[in-house]
This record gives C-alpha cells, sequence and structure tokens, in this order.
C-alpha cells in the first residue's frame, strides 16, 4: 500500500513537472506572437537567420522580456530563437541601448510589455 502511495505521489510530481513545462512554452509563444503581430511579421521570421530590420529589433525585445519576465535562462532563450547563447547577451544589450535611445522602439517595447503581461 505505501509503495503504491509513493508511486502515485512520484507521478504526480511528474504531471506537475510537465505542466510547468507547457505553462512556460506558452508562455514564451504568446510573447512571440505578440512581438510577431506589433510588427507585423511572423514568428518564422523571427526564428529564422534574415537580419532585415525589424527582426533583430524583435529578437531583441523577445530576449530581455524573456529573460525578465518570464525567468528564462539565456540557454534557453538562444534555443527558442535558434542562436548561439552569447547572442542572447548581443540581444539584451541592444535592447537596453535602444531603449533609452529610441523613442518608437520604446513605444514597440511597451507596447507588447503591456498586451503580454498586464
Amino acid at each position: 500500500m505505501e509503495e503504491k502511495f509513493e508511486q502515485l505521489i512520484h507521478d504526480m510530481e511528474l504531471i506537475i513537472e510537465r505542466a510547468k513545462s507547457v505553462l512556460k512554452e506558452s508562455e514564451h509563444s504568446l510573447l512571440l506572437i505578440n512581438i510577431a503581430s506589433e510588427y507585423n511579421t511572423t514568428v518564422t521570421l523571427i526564428k529564422s537567420d534574415k537580419r532585415k530590420q525589424p527582426l533583430p529589433d524583435c529578437r531583441a525585445i523577445f530576449a530581455y522580456l524573456a529573460l525578465t519576465k518570464l525567468d528564462l535562462r539565456k540557454v534557453d532563450i538562444s534555443k527558442i530563437l535558434h542562436r548561439h547563447h552569447s547572442s542572447v547577451l548581443a540581444m539584451i544589450a541592444r535592447y537596453n541601448d535602444l531603449f533609452e535611445t529610441d523613442p518608437t522602439f520604446r513605444d514597440h517595447a511597451l507596447s507588447i510589455t503591456k498586451d503580454t503581461f498586464n
């Protein structure tokens, strides 16, 4: 009886971990969709290797918000965007620079933050 109870607890812990994983995945998917919508592009293009604007800005916003709002690790962000993890550092630096100096970028970033997290 005790063995069955322990197995049940173990199974429930696995279910909870899987549910957390699915929730994290849906959160970052929603963020990507909101960014794509704001910039009139697609999630596929954001994840692509293309460098044409506004894709670098989209990636910068995703990297920053995924790190600060979704508590994703840089290595996880890099996997989502199909980039090297060091690229995430550059994206976050880009976000910080543009947020301070570019009012249009700041407006987009704030709109995405509001639509996704409020």
